[in-house]
């Protein structure tokens, strides 16, 4: 078993789940296309803002719809398109990942799937 896949004795999380890969909200469309291609599992990874808060999501559905459009491609290196994820950052219900996987799922339901 690889570290990725071992669990951290305690939890049923595994280390690299304790230590997600995240995106910072300065970042650009085209990075996330970048780690999308590099991590060919990663399917939501969480932007984050100052001091690590978390602000949404950016989805591989939606990066791969741009994408699949005649001039995805173009776009992204377009400035005023690429050049930051605000306008691609979808909200998310945030949890504390501590907390029993009920609590969450209530929290989950409770949002609608929606950050509130």
């Amino acid at each position: 078993m690889t570290n990725a896949t071992r669990s951290v004795p305690g939890s049923s999380l595994t280390t690299a789940e304790l230590s997600p890969y995240s995106l910072d909200e300065r970042s650009t469309l085209a990075r996330a296309v970048e780690r999308f291609r590099a991590k060919t599992d990663l399917r939501l990874p969480p932007v984050v803002g100052h001091n690590s808060r978390p602000l949404g999501a950016i989805f591989e559905k939606d990066v791969r719809r741009l994408l699949l459009t005649p001039f995805g491609h173009a776009l992204l290196q377009n400035p005023t398109f690429g050049a930051n994820l605000s306008q691609h950052i979808r909200p998310c219900p945030v949890h504390e990942m501590t907390d029993h996987i009920t609590t969450l799922v209530d929290h989950y339901h409770r949002s609608d799937g929606r950050r509130k």
